[in-house]
């Protein structure tokens, strides 16, 4: 009894130490929180930088880029008016996650101005 007592709590505690997530977060909270609570172009900028690191960090680990990331990217685009490219990214949401399809596609259509290439 006591073999399999101790069997259980080792699996319990080395189920608790692995950290398998599923995306790559990088410092994406932190980096969220420092440009809502004090904005300012620099702030803004690391955000932006935060978010290229967690795309290609993603890509280069083999994990799947976290929801949201490409579409919050894409805005950053649009607000500097490289349409082009957020609208790349916009369809990088819609493949990676198919159930964003229509919220992306009302973005582009009604928010962006639909500028959307159909790929």
């Amino acid at each position: 009894m006591r073999i399999i007592v101790f069997i259980l709590i080792t699996i319990l505690l080395s189920a608790c130490t692995q950290n398998s997530s599923i995306y790559y977060w990088g410092s994406y909270s932190k980096s969220l929180y420092e440009t809502k609570k004090n904005p300012s172009e620099k702030t803004e900028a690391n955000h932006e930088e935060t978010l290229t690191q967690i795309i290609s960090k993603s890509k280069s680990k083999g994990k799947p880029i976290p929801p949201g990331v490409c579409l919050e990217y894409a805005d950053i685009l649009f607000k500097k008016n490289d349409k082009g490219n957020a609208i790349s990214y916009l369809n990088q949401e819609k493949q990676f996650y198919p159930e964003s399809s229509a919220f992306v596609d009302f973005l582009i259509e009604k928010v962006y101005g639909g500028t959307d290439e159909k790929k």
